[in-house]
């Protein structure tokens, strides 16, 4: 998979994040540990969500010799 595939694929996995992290701590965080709650939540998502294409692109550079 190419960088550019992998940012499309990666963005595409947005909305799913951002709608974990509202409901994990809110769709409004007003404080820095609600922030901080909300960033955990959606970050932590995104890396589950991503970890997929992440092994897509490591097999692919071993398959090239890349890695």
């Amino acid at each position: 998979m190419q960088n550019a595939e992998y940012v499309v694929q990666r963005n595409a996995l947005i909305p799913a994040a951002v709608r974990h992290a509202n409901k994990a701590a809110g769709a409004n965080p007003q404080s820095n540990a609600d922030r901080d709650a909300w960033n955990r939540a959606f970050h932590g998502k995104m890396n589950d969500l991503a970890r997929p294409l992440t092994s897509d692109q490591r097999k692919s550079a071993v398959i090239k010799g890349r890695a």
